[in-house]
């Protein structure tokens, strides 16, 4: 199977324009994990945090584990700092 994912992050970024909140989430899972874009936490945060001020559940449980696995085994401030901006 084929994975299209340039094709389908344009359909999604069209639909996240229209403040939907699975697209927004789905566009934080593409750049959590570098499906089709590189990895990008600080995208990630951004589109499950609009995801998650729309409702969306899922987006608050994703932008935690992003927070999670971020600042797993950091313990100075200042690297967490820059993990998230």
């Amino acid at each position: 199977m084929q994975k299209k994912y340039p094709q389908a992050i344009e359909y999604y970024k069209k639909a996240a324009e229209k403040k939907d909140s699975g697209a927004l989430n789905q566009l934080g899972n593409f750049y959590q994990w570098g499906y089709g874009v590189e990895i990008d936490y600080q995208m990630a945060e951004k589109y499950f945090q609009q995801s998650a001020e729309l409702g969306n559940p899922t987006a608050y449980v994703n932008l935690s584990f992003l927070y999670m696995n971020c600042f797993n085994g950091i313990k100075n401030k200042d690297e967490i700092i820059g993990c998230i901006q």
